[in-house]
């Protein structure tokens, strides 16, 4: 199963779109009921379970959430990169398409309209 980082706001950076294809369906619904829909919709899968291990964990109270979502931001990973002490030999955000680009470039919006952020970093 192939997994791609994508911005938290990106309109699958749940990354449950094997499962749910709705766009910003983290958005919408609590992490509980995703949680839910996801394990009823996978469960019979002959890979369900290892998905279901792969995504879901609990913590120390048994309460379960998605254990392989960092959550990451735009506005968080840039951040980052300005307390680091790399330099950043190249940074771009690539929209989702082409023809969102106004879109990927308004700093609120950017958040839902851009695919990924590509930076290199060095030493």
């Amino acid at each position: 199963m192939k997994e791609e980082k994508k911005p938290y706001y990106h309109p699958f950076g749940a990354h449950l779109s094997d499962a749910i294809g709705f766009p910003w369906v983290h958005l919408f619904f609590s992490e509980e009921t995703l949680i839910k829909v996801y394990k009823d919709l996978v469960k019979d899968l002959p890979d369900g379970q290892k998905r279901i291990d792969f995504r879901i964990a609990k913590d120390e109270n048994g309460k379960e959430y998605f254990a392989y979502i960092n959550g990451m931001t735009i506005k968080r990973f840039n951040k980052i990169l300005r307390d680091t002490y790399f330099n950043i030999s190249y940074y771009r955000e690539v929209p989702l398409r082409n023809f969102l680009t106004p879109f990927a470039k308004m700093p609120i919006l950017k958040e839902g309209f851009v695919k990924m952020v590509v930076a290199i970093l060095e030493k």
